[in-house]
């Protein structure tokens, strides 16, 4: 382990001085990040005037900018401060909540007979779903996910993508919590799962040893594609720096089995899960945010949802 907490350390440095320069006033990022958040709200706002310029899939696809704002945010600050901030997690968990379970129906109108591509990686809704889970919500997690399951095969989803193993071990994990049966036959779900596969084994042991092991080896899968992809043939399950040192995979595991009554380790092995963005985040309640209110009560009033 003392390779592994010599490689992580330097990993941390290096992405934290870059993080730094991100985050100093006046630095390009802060700009454009700051010129994407006015322009997102100033387009919804206009949506909300009765002055649309897109059509209402476009504003309800602008949900998901919503959620990845605030984490890229937040994650780089995190890292900085050393401290996990969960406000932006529970920020990112209510707007995706609404972006999953509006989607179906309002994408379902646009869709067309020669449509190929998903509307949404499931990589993205289980993010979303995990941040429900992490931040405390686990009736909006249980009806987000039931949501994106009952649309797996359809256009919303087209089976979804097995670039990405660590979506596939959520989506049957949470279902396995919510005792929801899923069909995955026909969808391109990995051929191999790796060690996920030990860990739907025994996701519900009472063993805690074996916990330990599980989380050190989903740690070190991990740590091992948390990276950037190099060229297109390349695809790492962790590749977005946002996420190379938030396990949110394997803390969604283990919060759910906290949920259960389960015992887990005390104290993890591995240095991933010692390092602060591996902290538990506590249960924490959905921002007041009034523009995000109107916007899901208009997109539902348009398309006649309930």
């Amino acid at each position: 382990m003392k390779e592994i907490a010599r490689k992580l350390k330097k990993k941390i440095a290096e992405t934290k001085k870059i993080d730094q320069k991100n985050l100093t006033a006046g630095s390009f990022f802060l700009e454009s990040h700051e010129e994407d958040v006015e322009e997102l709200r100033d387009e919804f706002q206009a949506y909300l005037n009765g002055n649309a310029t897109h059509t209402l899939r476009y504003y309800w696809a602008s949900l998901q900018e919503l959620v990845d704002l605030p984490i890229t945010l937040g994650m780089m600050r995190s890292l900085c401060n050393q401290h996990l901030e969960v406000a932006p997690l529970a920020q990112a968990a209510q707007a995706g909540y609404w972006w999953l379970v509006l989607g179906p129906e309002i994408a379902a109108h646009y869709h067309t007979e020669d449509k190929k591509a998903a509307d949404i990686w499931l990589l993205d809704a289980y993010r979303v779903i995990s941040y429900l889970i992490l931040t405390g919500h686990k009736k909006e997690a249980a009806e987000a996910s039931e949501v994106v399951v009952g649309a797996l095969k359809t256009p919303f989803l087209n089976g979804g993508s097995d670039w990405y193993t660590h979506p596939w071990f959520l989506l049957q994990l949470i279902c396995r919590w919510q005792n929801v049966e899923v069909d995955l036959e026909g969808c391109d779900i990995p051929s191999d799962m790796g060690v996920y596969n030990a860990v739907l084994s025994q996701w519900d042991t009472t063993d805690v040893e074996t916990v330990q092991v599980l989380v050190n080896q989903m740690a070190s899968y991990h740590m091992d594609t948390a990276r950037s992809d190099r060229n297109d043939d390349e695809i790492n399950d962790f590749g977005d720096s946002d996420f190379w040192f938030f396990p949110y995979e394997i803390l969604t595991w283990l919060r759910i089995r906290e949920e259960m009554g389960l015992p887990n380790p005390e104290v993890y092995e591995h240095p991933l899960m010692q390092q602060p963005l591996a902290a538990m985040p506590p249960a924490t309640p959905f921002p007041k945010d009034e523009l995000l209110e109107r916007v899901v009560a208009k997109l539902k009033a348009d398309h006649g949802l309930s």
